[in-house]
């Protein structure tokens, strides 16, 4: 979508930020998935 020649938009991709907030995050959705299914939820 954000390379399609008929768009006006542009984006910067920066690697990095939030890395760690957002590793947190999946790694607890995960963690409480194994959880529920160990627990069979």
């Amino acid at each position: 979508m954000l390379r399609h020649p008929a768009g006006n938009h542009r984006v910067a991709v920066v690697e990095g930020v939030l890395a760690g907030e957002c590793g947190e995050l999946l790694s607890g959705f995960f963690t409480a998935l194994r959880q529920a299914r160990r627990s069979g939820r």
